[in-house]
């Protein structure tokens, strides 16, 4: 359900979707900020269970956090 992803990202950290919104595909993502550390936009990851399972969730999220704040650095 929407709110056991809303629960478990909230938990996490960041977004995380293990098949809640469409089963067998799970989701994950992050908030790209800007200088002011102000939201401005996101940057997200899905796939097949099989392809980002469960286990994975602490290396995604370290990638997909790498990732945004490389982004982040074009912003002003």
């Amino acid at each position: 359900s929407i709110e056991k992803m809303l629960e478990r990202s909230l938990d996490q950290g960041f977004g995380v979707n293990l098949g809640d919104v469409v089963p067998g595909i799970n989701a994950f993502g992050v908030a790209i900020k800007n200088s002011q550390d102000i939201p401005v936009a996101s940057l997200g990851l899905s796939g097949s269970a099989i392809d980002f399972p469960r286990m994975g969730q602490g290396t995604l999220r370290e990638m997909l956090e790498d990732e945004a704040l490389a982004l982040a650095r074009h912003l002003p």
